[in-house]
């Protein structure tokens, strides 16, 4: 007495289960949610992306050198602003060379003429992924 089958994105796992109460699919669990951070303990994130350390109490902070700690702040500030790119002024799949202060889109291939043209620029702060990039 299963309801119909959809397809969802890899990252979740499990069967698709109709809640005939509810009349809907039951939500399935997504692979991140079981991975735990081995620095901070918590489920949810991959270590990489474990930002616990960066705030918080005084002993934790000793992990990180004041740079990055400077680096994290300054990058959680630019994601907090409205970006567009700066040649053709669309605002999905931006990152921002962190050399000139530019915002560039990557779909149209703004990003990478960037790149080519300014080689010496390689750290990017990615909007989509939230992280810097460095190519």
């Amino acid at each position: 007495a299963e309801g119909p089958r959809v397809s969802s994105p890899p990252p979740l796992e499990g069967p698709d289960v109709w809640d005939h109460k509810n009349h809907r699919f039951r939500p399935r669990q997504s692979l991140i949610s079981t991975i735990r951070c081995w620095k901070c303990r918590r489920v949810g994130h991959l270590p990489q992306d474990c930002v616990a350390f960066l705030e918080g109490d005084e002993r934790n902070r000793r992990m990180y050198s004041p740079l990055l700690r400077r680096w994290h702040n300054k990058c959680q500030k630019i994601l907090q602003e409205d970006a567009s790119c700066h040649v053709c002024g669309i605002r999905s799949n931006l990152a921002r060379c962190l050399h000139c202060s530019l915002v560039f889109c990557d779909g149209r291939g703004h990003l990478v003429d960037h790149l080519r043209e300014n080689p010496s620029h390689t750290t990017l702060l990615s909007y989509k992924l939230e992280r810097l990039v460095k190519c």
